[in-house]
């Protein structure tokens, strides 16, 4: 297929399926990343060779949103016959690498309990039982990672400590 060719199936393609305008963007921008690769490389692009170099030059979770377009692109082109094969298939599905999970090491979960102690010492404003109801909060949200707003919807009926759900 030639570029021509490639950019009005792709109008097509957006047409009949009926995206939000977001997404049709999206569609476009790797069409054309993948069109403008090929003209640099001086190859086809439709060629399975251009289509791994496209998605190696591209972030990994750029590389993942890319392959998933291409795909259903390329799916659409042999449903209506104008391919005969998805280039993709011989390229697998690239994985993005996850980014680390952000925690807190105990040493660090201690200091920020000591300066809530001390906080609520110096204040005055926070009874015994308030001070303990708020540490437990604090620790709930910096161990498990909960938002404000699950917080607050916690129930003790949401609590078995003899089965270990919470």
């Amino acid at each position: 297929m030639t570029r021509i060719e490639i950019e009005k199936a792709l109008t097509d393609f957006l047409n009949c399926q009926g995206f939000f305008p977001r997404t049709n963007a999206i569609h476009r921008q790797h069409v054309a990343g993948l069109m403008r690769h090929a003209a640099l490389l001086g190859d086809d692009p439709l060629s399975s060779v251009n289509l791994a170099s496209y998605l190696n030059s591209l972030r990994p979770v750029a590389r993942v949103r890319a392959w998933g377009v291409l795909k259903k692109f390329f799916a659409w082109l042999h449903d209506e016959g104008q391919l005969e094969k998805s280039p993709l298939s011989r390229i697998p599905r690239p994985r993005a690498l996850l980014q680390p999970r952000l925690g807190f090491h105990r040493d660090q979960l201690m200091k920020i309990l000591e300066v809530l102690e001390d906080n609520t010492k110096t204040r005055r404003v926070i009874h015994d039982l308030g001070a303990f109801r708020l540490k437990v909060m604090v620790m709930l949200t910096l161990t498990h990672g909960l938002r404000v707003g699950e917080l607050i919807k916690l129930d003790r009926n949401q609590y078995d400590p003899k089965a270990g759900i919470f």
